[in-house]
């Protein structure tokens, strides 16, 4: 599955968290998590445990010089890091949605020539992202 598919997938039924990678509480006596991030929501798509996505999709890890934030105006970060670091900027600071997100990351994909799942790690084609309007956030 790719990282854009996992992203629109994993969430259903939860709240988007912002800040937190998985946002619990406590009902009935029991612990459920009522609330995921971007990445969080991939996680459990493939359900997988926090914090795993490296593995399952490893040219998202992988430094890019090129990659920046694509919202307009956007000084605050995002700016030659990896792919996972920008999926937490646009979902912590600019409050995208899972689906803004994953089409941002299906962009990403489609340029980095990422058809089903991982890519070699050493693969870094990416460019600069075109700039989008700062209402889109």
């Amino acid at each position: 599955m790719r990282l854009s598919e996992a992203i629109r997938a994993g969430h259903k039924g939860l709240r988007q968290s912002y800040t937190e990678y998985e946002r619990t509480r406590v009902r009935d006596g029991r612990i459920v998590t009522v609330g995921v991030c971007a990445l969080g929501s991939a996680n459990r798509a493939m359900n997988r445990a926090m914090a795993s996505e490296n593995k399952i999709w490893p040219w998202a890890d992988t430094h890019q010089e090129n990659l920046q934030c694509a919202v307009e105006g956007c000084t605050d970060g995002a700016r030659g890091v990896t792919v996972f670091d920008l999926i937490v900027h646009l979902n912590d600071e600019h409050h995208w949605t899972f689906d803004q997100i994953a089409d941002e990351v299906q962009v990403l994909e489609a340029i980095n020539g990422v058809e089903q799942g991982a890519l070699s790690s050493g693969d870094t084609k990416t460019p600069a992202r075109a700039k989008v309007p700062a209402d889109a956030s």
